[in-house]
């Protein structure tokens, strides 16, 4: 098996490649939210919506939640991808096969182990995210940062308050 310092150095770039795709992506993502949480139809296709959120609001509307969504994809991701293949070598070793052979089944739950444990991690970024996001044009940000989201939801609700949505979260990155 190849050393740790090894894996973490692959998962470091790996995450780092999908937190600066992420960023590309989150107009799409901002849109994405806010038509699922739009009452009365506003926002009636993807492509309308981001234009529709750029003429109302600029750059800053589609950014909006763009540094926590760039911290919880380096977090999210650097599990999911670096996790992976030691799951998969300790599994395959401990019911007896090769870990250069490993069979589909080892691979397969090893990657929904590695996906669902980065989600489950990274979920109080995601909802952090979400919420910046989710922020309609005129309300004020729910939180000054990222940090003061954290910190606010978990003096407010505790630990729990932090990991809404967990389960069904990491089932679907699983």
């Amino acid at each position: 098996m190849p050393s740790m310092e090894d894996y973490m150095h692959k998962a470091g770039i790996a995450g780092s490649v999908c937190a600066i795709v992420s960023a590309g992506l989150h107009p799409l993502d901002v849109t994405k939210i806010r038509m699922q949480n739009q009452i009365s139809i506003k926002y009636k296709g993807l492509i309308s919506g981001v234009l529709l959120i750029y003429q109302e609001e600029g750059f800053n509307g589609l950014s909006k939640g763009l540094a926590t969504s760039v911290y919880r994809e380096l977090t999210y991701s650097t599990i999911r991808i670096g996790a992976y293949e030691p799951i998969r070598y300790s599994l395959a070793t401990y019911i007896g096969h090769d870990p250069k052979y490993t069979n589909p089944f080892i691979k397969y739950f090893s990657a929904l182990l590695s996906g669902g444990i980065g989600s489950a991690l990274a979920n109080p970024l995601d909802l952090i995210k979400t919420r910046f996001q989710a922020s309609l044009p005129g309300e004020s940000l729910p939180y000054k940062s990222t940090l003061t989201g954290l910190i606010y939801i978990f003096n407010q609700q505790g630990f729990s308050g932090l990991y809404k949505g967990w389960y069904v979260t990491s089932i679907r990155a699983a």
